[in-house]
This record gives C-alpha cells, structure tokens and sequence, in this order.
C-alpha cells in the first residue's frame, strides 16, 4: 500500500493506513486531515498575494520505521529508521513552479530526471511481474523459460530509453537505467 508520494515541485500527499488523505500540500499550501477525512488544519505558503499563515511544525509516523517532518515548502523531509540508524531526505519544493532539471529536446517537453527514474522503476517492476507471473504458470519446467516480453512493454522501455538521451544525468545513472530496461 502506498502510504505517501512526493513531487520535487513540493506537491506531496501522504495517506493513513486505512487510504484516507492524512496530509496534501501543493504549491499554495497545504492541509491535514484525520482518518475519516474530516479536515483538522490548512495552511498556506509564503506568497506574495496570500497573507502567510503561520505553520506550526507537522510531524507524521506513517509506520514504525518511516516519518514525515513538515516545516515549510522547501523544508519537508522523509526519514527512515532502522536499526538504530536513521536516513532522512529532503523532499520539499526544490525547483519552482516552471523550471525544469533537464535539457529539452525539440521534439517534445521536457522530463525532469526524478520522473523519468519513477517510470523506469515502473517499467521494470512490470516485466518483473510480468515474468514471475510466466514462471508460476510452468512451475515443473527444469529448464530456464525463455520468455518474450510484452510487445507494449518493449515500446515504453525504448521510448524511456530515447527520452533519457535528454535528460541531464551522470554516466552511472543512464547506465542504471540502461541496466532496468534491458530485457
């Protein structure tokens, strides 16, 4: 189940365990509710043409080892816990509305690099599936199946693969995606 989605633009939205909205931000602000979606607070962002409503601090345990900290737009953060040890990332605003991470290619718009590694993940979560599911349906096969992928998936990974040419990244990351879509 997922329990939370960040975008880079600081839209975000994290989620109860029984899938209710707990909290939403977007670019104007932000709100909270409780877990039958009654909404408990609201704010707003720093802005020009809003009076700023002041934020107190939003502290949320999605689960035992993950959490969320709220403190303004650019200042959101995602922690892990385990083992004593703790893994805490930004993920606040951190590009404004419009800009872009990426070289934009003449022919269409441009993907921001974080995107384009969520649809990768994606795609290759896919023909794992995909593949798991051949394997169960011929479990006394002693020999390794040679399994042609869906034709639609050989599409999305090679449109991925041509769109990452564009994108601005370090060797090691176009390798790592290389790697994910290769069949």
């Amino acid at each position: 189940m997922v329990r939370a989605v960040f975008q880079c633009d600081g839209r975000a939205t994290c989620y109860h365990s029984n899938g209710h909205i707990w909290i939403h931000l977007n670019r104007s602000g932000g709100q909270c509710f409780d877990e039958v979606g009654t909404r408990i607070r609201r704010w707003c962002w720093s802005n020009q043409s809003l009076t700023r409503t002041p934020l107190q601090p939003v502290f949320l345990s999605l689960n035992k080892t993950v959490g969320v900290r709220i403190l303004e737009k650019e200042r959101v953060f995602l922690s892990f816990l385990a083992g004593g040890q703790q893994a805490k990332f930004s993920v606040g605003a951190c590009c404004p509305q419009g800009e872009s991470k990426t070289a934009q290619p003449a022919s269409g718009p441009s993907v921001l690099k974080e995107e384009l590694f969520l649809l990768v993940a994606r795609t290759r979560i896919q023909l794992t599936i995909q593949t798991l599911h051949r394997c169960l349906m011929t479990p006394s096969n002693p020999r390794p199946l040679n399994i042609a992928q869906a034709p639609h998936l050989r599409v999305v990974a090679q449109r991925l693969l041509e769109v990452s040419t564009h994108v601005v990244m370090s060797d090691t990351e176009r390798a790592f995606i290389q790697k994910c879509l290769s069949f």
